[in-house]
């Protein structure tokens, strides 16, 4: 009789720390649950297998999946363990929502799964080593080719290919393009190699809970409910289901103002129309277009059609200044050129245009703690590298045209605002 699917994971209960290699390979229930999704995605760490690891901590007593006001789960901090106490993927994971929950209680789910921060890629390149790590030592994969190994034979093939290329065409211009085909062809091949491959243990791992657990979803939520049983809605199984997920597109988390909340990332310009600069464009082509349309009307057409024609672009130039231009310079006229706000720094990016001769523009996003959108701004960019997702600033801006005059990286005393 097959052991029931109920997850039971003792070595996760009796082995703290980072296990030796097992003498036996485990039972496939005894695989920590994050292993076992990384196992079932084909042997990639993804946002699955971190949420697996912080459902883990919550049945272990570490962490609470709660429901929130906000409509969205939230995780809590319920103790912290001592150094052996957990595996060390599972201490990176915690180390997550430590960092992120910081002096709040909690933290949203979808605000750990969140890639905005600068702290976040080399977190993730830390889970992601420890997690196959575990899977290594529980001899369910073995190990890939050495990055030493996937740099150095690519490359030592394609000079070789290069050179008998060269040596037997004569053409220099042959091997060079014998040796960039061979470097792209030996780096897929090397790469897909490098992937880490299922022991047999770990294919027998994959095929029970194939069998057992639904599949991927089945290792993720099923595998904590008798067969055939759906977890209650506010379970942390369904919650986690419901809320792992990062935000849509152009929002981001924000915990400025002691909560979390969602805050959209503002545009970088205001509109044009209502710009001076705009006005002068307009004068312009209206004059470009007036000349050669008064030759026409003057000298071709003559009469009153030709008079027509001539004042045409004049008429039409005018008449975008008078009706488009003109009331919205009026309206950007009563706000302010004078603004000032303390906030958190919520998100920072770059972008390039110009094709070629292309130019890198840096940019960042800051809360003011009420506002439904934050403030975006193009910065230079020995500002932007000194700058970080979270930090606390005090900025002075055009609010008129939306112009940033200085952003200080340390906001200053309560009251001492210019």
């Amino acid at each position: 009789m097959e052991p029931s699917p109920q997850h039971q994971h003792p070595q996760h209960r009796q082995n703290p720390g980072q296990p030796p290699h097992p003498p036996h390979p485990p039972h496939p229930q005894q695989l920590p649950p994050a292993v076992v999704v990384y196992l079932l995605s084909e042997r990639k760490v993804s946002e699955a297998v971190f949420t697996r690891a912080l459902l883990a901590l919550a049945e272990d007593g570490w962490l609470r999946i709660e429901p929130a006001d906000l409509g969205v789960p939230v995780v809590r901090i319920t103790r912290l363990p001592g150094p052996d106490q957990l595996r060390q993927f599972e201490h990176i994971a915690l180390e997550r929502v430590v960092q992120r929950t910081g002096n709040l209680p909690t933290v949203p789910l979808s605000a750990l799964t969140s890639s905005e921060g600068d702290d976040y890629a080399p977190w993730w390149k830390r889970f992601s080593e420890s997690v196959e790590q575990e899977a290594r030592a529980a001899g369910m994969i073995s190990r890939g080719i050495r990055d030493i190994t996937a740099c150095s034979v690519p490359l030592g093939l394609s000079v070789g290919a290069g050179l008998a290329t060269t040596s037997a065409t004569g053409s220099a211009g042959s091997g060079w393009g014998a040796g960039i085909a061979m470097l792209i062809a030996c780096s897929i091949i090397v790469n897909r190699a490098s992937r880490p491959k299922l022991t047999d243990q770990g294919k027998a791992a994959v095929e029970w809970w194939q069998r057992h657990g639904g599949g991927f979803d089945g290792a993720v939520i099923a595998d904590q409910a008798p067969s055939g049983a759906l977890p209650s809605p506010n379970s942390p199984e369904s919650l986690a289901a419901q809320g792992s997920a990062p935000l849509p597109g152009g929002y981001v988390w924000s915990s400025y103002g002691g909560r979390w909340r969602t805050v959209k990332v503002g545009e970088l310009d205001v509109p044009s129309w209502g710009k001076p600069r705009v006005a002068v464009l307009l004068g312009i082509f209206g004059a470009f277009f007036t000349l050669p349309a008064a030759s026409v009307g003057h000298f071709a057409i003559g009469g009153s059609l030709g008079t027509l024609i001539s004042l045409a672009p004049l008429a039409l130039f005018g008449g975008l200044i008078l009706g488009k231009w003109l009331p919205a310079n009026r309206r950007r006229a009563s706000i302010p050129t004078h603004g000032a706000f303390t906030g958190q720094v919520v998100k920072r990016w770059t972008y390039e245009s110009g094709g070629e001769d292309s130019t890198t523009y840096y940019c960042c996003c800051i809360d003011d703690g009420a506002s439904p959108e934050g403030f975006s701004f193009r910065i230079e960019r020995s500002l932007y590298t000194h700058m970080r997702v979270g930090d606390i600033v005090f900025v002075e801006f055009n609010p008129r045209w939306h112009k940033v005059k200085q952003i200080h990286l340390s906001a200053p005393a309560p009251g001492s605002h210019p």
